[in-house]
């Protein structure tokens, strides 16, 4: 399931409905070229079971999304606030990744600054949490 859920939530994010990600990947990379950029990693999981009908996992995905940061950082902060605006409205949406779960839950969450690769980025935080019924 995790598998099906990390692709189906990659496919959104690169498809045309969204437009305020230039790139999202499975896996963290060396470099980022185009911003913002996401990468999407599993997160936890948790499950609810009351009967064999009504038995329901939660996979949670943290997407981290990436923008440079340089001095003053307006146009870093403007780029991911429109970006996690979008993703909120995309994600919140019944049957948003089609069959892979019933529905999403987007959770904003932490913003903070990282340095990769000599670079310094802002990044903001969004988890995904995927209902899915057994």
């Amino acid at each position: 399931m995790w598998n099906t859920l990390r692709t189906a939530i990659i496919d959104k994010l690169n498809g045309a409905e969204v437009t305020k990600i230039a790139s999202a990947y499975r896996t963290d990379r060396s470099g980022l070229n185009s911003f913002p950029s996401a990468i999407i990693t599993p997160s936890e999981k948790s499950a609810d079971f009351h009967s064999t009908a009504q038995d329901r996992r939660v996979y949670a995905f943290v997407v981290r999304v990436f923008y440079p940061f340089t001095e003053g950082q307006d146009e870093a902060d403007m780029a991911l606030e429109v970006a996690l605006d979008e993703l909120e409205e995309v994600f919140n949406q019944r049957e948003t990744l089609g069959n892979a779960c019933l529905w999403v839950e987007p959770v904003p969450s932490q913003w903070g600054y990282v340095e990769r690769d000599k670079n310094f980025y802002r990044v903001a935080e969004l988890v995904l949490r995927c209902v899915v019924q057994k």
